[in-house]
């Protein structure tokens, strides 16, 4: 079911070194935002948060926004892009 997999090493501080190829297939760079889940087998996913600049473009109105619904709108083509990557629609 999964196309690598590779094991790291928990630090006194509880921290891990995420492995090239999962830096390198999520898109994850230094100081980049995870997000971790647990799914019910006890399995934890790891997705990259995307910010604000990253989903900017992506956003059409003709009617004036405010920053709030800017983030609403913005989380919400996030979870699309998530659900469509990993094929959950």
């Amino acid at each position: 079911m999964y196309a690598m997999n590779s094991s790291s090493k928990l630090t006194t501080k509880y921290q891990v070194t995420l492995p090239s190829y999962v830096r390198d297939s999520l898109g994850i760079k230094v100081a980049d935002k995870v997000t971790f889940s647990i799914n019910l087998k006890n399995e934890v996913i790891l997705k990259k948060v995307l910010s604000l600049d990253e989903v900017m473009g992506s956003v059409k109105s003709k009617t004036p926004v405010d920053e709030i619904d800017i983030h609403k709108i913005a989380s919400e083509h996030v979870v699309d892009l998530y659900k469509k990557k990993w094929r959950l629609q």
